[in-house]
């Protein structure tokens, strides 16, 4: 297990950002990862197009304190690189940038901004589910990689961090296509592991001040941590993720997953944490997203796991529910869902659920929160 610093950051004001920063380099020893000239990706979390307020993307002056540090260090070219969700183009990159205050950034601090649509195939040498993945260009060709997360929850994966973060390497509407070819909710998070033995980030921070809880990783509402944490260990750094928020490693089914494949400790080893944050872990519980799976998969007998499973995805499981009053009927929901199961009739999104497959891709980019888990009412109680 490598070490992970947990430091208190009360705001995202210039001097914060550049103290904790400066903190997290020196607890980790990170200076001597950086080489004078070193060419860096940034692979930070853009989701959509969205203040910088609502806690759905990585806050733009903790990536700016990265990246004053990483030129003090001598650092060469330095690049921003994200596929939102949706379609992976010019208007909608532009769209997201500009909202999310990246495109003053980059003005400001002569960083680029990635504007480069292509993508490359790259193997996993390790792959479980996945051999070969198609990354977007600056990732394909980073020599060094620099992941900086938002901590949020996830309505598939129970949190966003470190691993779910790296999702937004796959270009565009290839990320639907993943939804498609790996609906069990296991495979899908195996399938995100695969994905990080293949991006390989060399060092991952994580922008915790203001998190997401309930409907994340989009729907939700912030809640404050006052942490900032980094690593170059992103499977343990999932772990201690998990007791920012309070939650256990069933409500995380991507840790889980990295737990049983060995990547991750099933608890963190307290003589690797550092900071003045760590006793912070443990004092928060942030609210669960409505479509959280409801955790009886890990304790059901493995005779009855099958009939098990067919029964929560016929009776129990979450469904996406459209409030039709707040639906503006922009197609959002539809141009993302992998089954094509969404249809815009009468400027109002309606789903087919004999095609639904509950991966809350519609719920995760709908713009105005007007997509919902509705929940079998024995689970409401």
């Amino acid at each position: 297990m490598g070490k992970i610093s947990i430091v208190k950051t009360a705001d995202y004001e210039e001097e914060t950002m550049k103290k904790s920063v400066d903190t997290h380099f020196s607890l980790l020893g990170l200076e001597k990862l950086i080489r004078p000239g070193m060419k860096i990706v940034i692979k930070p979390n853009l989701l959509l197009k969205s203040s910088p307020d609502s806690a759905v993307v990585t806050r733009v002056e903790f990536v700016r304190a990265i990246i004053l540090k990483l030129k003090e260090l001598g650092a060469g070219e330095i690049t921003i690189a994200e596929s939102p969700g949706g379609l992976y183009n010019k208007a909608r990159l532009s769209a997201v940038y500009s909202s999310t205050e990246y495109t003053s950034l980059c003005d400001i601090e002569g960083v680029n901004l990635n504007f480069d649509f292509s993508s490359k195939p790259k193997s996993v040498p390790n792959g479980k589910l996945v051999h070969n993945f198609e990354l977007i260009t600056p990732i394909a060709d980073a020599d060094f990689i620099i992941n900086i997360c938002k901590l949020k929850t996830h309505a598939l994966t129970g949190i966003s961090g470190s691993v779910k973060n790296l999702f937004g390497c796959i270009p565009g509407l290839a990320k639907p296509e993943l939804h498609f070819r790996f609906q069990e909710q296991a495979d899908f998070c195996n399938m995100l592991i695969d994905l990080s033995l293949c991006v390989v980030p060399n060092i991952t921070f994580v922008d915790a001040v203001w998190c997401m809880e309930g409907n994340g990783p989009s729907g939700g509402t912030p809640v404050y941590s006052g942490l900032t944490l980094a690593s170059t260990d992103i499977y343990n750094l999932d772990r201690v993720l998990l007791d920012v928020a309070g939650f256990s490693v069933n409500e995380a089914p991507i840790v889980k997953a990295e737990i049983d494949r060995g990547l991750s400790s099933e608890s963190p080893d307290s003589s690797n944490l550092v900071g003045d944050g760590v006793d912070v872990l443990g004092t928060l519980s942030f609210k669960r997203p409505d479509a959280c799976d409801i955790g009886f998969d890990q304790r059901t007998p493995k005779p009855l796991l099958k009939p098990w499973r067919f029964l929560k995805k016929r009776l129990f499981q979450p469904k996406p529910s459209i409030t039709k009053e707040t639906c503006i009927g922009c197609g959002r929901c539809s141009e993302t869902c992998p089954m094509k199961a969404i249809k815009i009739v009468d400027k109002k999104a309606r789903i087919s659920y004999n095609k639904c497959i509950h991966c809350f891709c519609c719920q995760e980019m709908c713009p105005q929160k007007a997509i919902s888990a509705k929940r079998f009412f024995a689970f409401k109680m």
